[in-house]
C-alpha cells in the first residue's frame, strides 16, 4: 500500500489534511518575527506557515519510510496551486514541446480569444522552486503580469524536477523545450527574433545556462538563429560553487530561502539526495579545480573547507558522490558563472534584478559583473525585498514594474 502514489488520490487529501490541521497551529506559533521592511506582513506569515506545515509533515512522512520530504512537498503543492483561468485580457493552452509541458499564454485581440495576425513579442519562462518543487502554474501572478501589461506571449514550460531524475534532466528539459519553441514560434504569431529567456532563482539559472548553451552550439546544431534577444534572471542562481558569499553568511533569516535550504536543493539536484548538504555548507565540495575555476571567474578566493576529521573521511568515503558534486560545480549548466570563455559567446543583453535581503543577492552581483567583463550589455537592478518577492502584491510591486518596462522596451 502506497499512499503516495497517484492511484490514491483520496487516502492522500485525508492524510494531508488531517497532518495540515495538526500542525497548522504548531506552524503558526513558530513562526518568526518578519523585518520591517516586508510589506505584506500577512499574506507572507500565512504562506511560510503552510511551507513550515508541509515540511514538518514531510519529515514525518519521509521518517515513516513514506516518500521524501521533496516529493511530499510537491505533491502537495501541486494539489493547492491555482490554475490559468483565460479571460478577456488572457488566454491560455497547454502544448508539449519537446516533450515539456509548458503553458502558451497570450493576450486576446479578437472577441474569440485569438490573437490577430502578426509577429508578437515573446517570452519563455522557466519557474523557480529550487529545481526540486514548483511548475508554471506556481508564479500565475507573473505569467498574468507580462501578458496583460506587457504585452508578450509567455511560453511557460515544465521539466523533470529533481525528485524525478537529478541533473542533467532539467537542463536538458529547459534546451530542448527553448529549440522547439524558437522553432514553433511562427504558429503562435510570435516573431522568432523577438523572443527573450526569463527565469526566476532556479529558473533563472537555467535560463542562464541556455542562453549559453544556445551560442555554444549555434555552429554546430543550426542554433546560430536561435538567439534569444535578452535573458530577464530574477534573483537567480548563477554558481553552486560557494554558499559561503557575503550574503550567504549575512543573510541566514529572511524569509522563504535559508542557505540551508538552498545547500538541500543543490545536493538534491545534483545527486538525488541531501547527502551533499553539509559538504556544500561547509566548503567541503571544492577541490583545486574548482577553486581555479572559481578564481578565474570572479577574481575571488574561495573560502577554505570549514569540515572537521570526522565530515572529511565520511566525503572521502563517498568518492563517485564528492567527484559529482565537484565536477558539476564547474558546468556552465549548473554555474554560469564559471562558464568558460563567455566573451566569445556573443550573448544577448542581461536585465539582472536581485534582491537585497537574499542568501542569492551575490549569486546576481558576480554574474552581472562576468558578464560585463566579457563584453555583455547588462542592467543590474535592486530592490530592498526578499527571496522570492515578485509574486507578492505589495513587495514584488516593484519588480513586476520593472519585469513589465524591459519587456515593453526590450521586446
Amino acid at each position: 500500500f502506497q499512499p503516495w502514489s497517484k492511484n490514491s488520490p483520496t487516502m492522500f487529501r485525508i492524510l494531508l489534511a488531517v497532518g495540515v490541521l495538526g500542525s497548522a497551529f504548531l506552524a503558526y506559533r513558530m513562526q518568526e518575527p518578519l523585518p520591517d521592511y516586508v510589506q505584506d506582513k500577512g499574506i507572507v506569515t500565512y504562506v511560510q506557515s503552510v511551507f513550515k506545515i508541509l515540511e514538518t509533515l514531510g519529515r514525518i512522512v519521509e521518517a515513516l519510510g513514506l516518500t521524501t520530504m521533496e516529493k511530499f512537498r510537491q505533491r502537495a503543492f501541486s494539489a493547492i496551486v491555482p490554475a490559468i483561468k483565460n479571460s478577456s485580457r488572457l488566454h491560455s493552452v497547454e502544448k508539449q514541446f519537446a516533450g515539456s509541458r509548458t503553458i502558451v499564454a497570450w493576450r486576446p485581440e479578437s472577441s474569440d480569444g485569438r490573437a490577430v495576425p502578426g509577429s508578437k513579442p515573446g517570452i519563455i519562462y522557466i519557474h523557480g522552486g529550487g529545481w526540486a518543487i514548483g511548475a508554471p502554474e506556481f508564479n500565475v501572478n507573473l505569467i498574468s503580469e507580462m501578458v496583460e501589461r506587457a504585452g508578450v506571449t509567455v511560453f511557460a514550460i515544465s521539466y523533470r524536477l529533481s525528485i524525478e531524475q537529478r541533473f542533467p534532466a532539467a537542463f536538458e528539459d529547459s534546451l530542448a523545450a527553448t529549440r522547439a519553441i524558437f522553432d514553433s514560434a511562427a504558429d503562435f504569431n510570435v516573431d522568432p527574433q523577438r523572443i527573450g529567456l526569463c527565469g526566476d532563482s532556479a529558473g533563472g539559472q537555467l535560463a542562464a545556462s541556455v542562453a549559453q548553451a544556445l551560442r555554444r552550439s549555434a555552429p554546430e546544431l543550426g542554433d546560430d538563429w536561435r538567439r534569444p534577444k535578452l535573458q530577464l534572471l530574477i534573483y537567480p542562481v548563477t554558481q553552486a560553487a560557494s554558499l559561503r558569499t557575503e550574503s550567504y553568511l549575512t543573510q541566514q533569516a529572511e524569509p522563504f530561502l535559508k542557505p540551508w535550504q538552498m545547500a538541500d536543493f543543490i545536493s538534491i539536484y545534483l545527486t538525488g539526495s541531501r547527502a551533499a548538504s553539509d559538504w556544500l555548507l561547509k566548503h567541503g565540495h571544492v577541490t583545486a579545480e574548482l577553486r581555479a575555476a572559481y578564481q578565474r571567474a570572479t577574481g575571488l578566493e574561495l573560502q577554505p573547507s570549514m569540515l572537521n576529521e570526522a565530515d572529511s573521511q565520511e566525503f572521502a568515503a563517498d568518492a563517485d558522490l564528492a567527484a559529482r558534486v565537484a565536477t558539476s560545480a564547474t558546468d556552465y549548466r549548473v554555474s554560469p558563472l564559471l562558464g568558460a570563455d563567455l566573451e566569445k559567446l556573443d550573448l544577448p543583453p542581461a536585465f539582472i534584478l536581485a534582491c537585497e535581503f537574499d542568501p542569492l543577492l551575490d549569486d546576481a552581483l558576480l554574474y552581472a559583473d562576468r558578464l560585463e567583463r566579457s563584453g555583455v550589455r547588462v542592467q543590474l537592478t535592486r530592490f530592498s525585498t526578499f527571496h522570492a518577492a515578485v509574486g507578492f502584491p505589495n513587495d514584488g510591486r516593484e519588480i513586476r514594474d520593472r519585469l513589465v518596462e524591459i519587456l515593453e522596451n526590450q521586446l
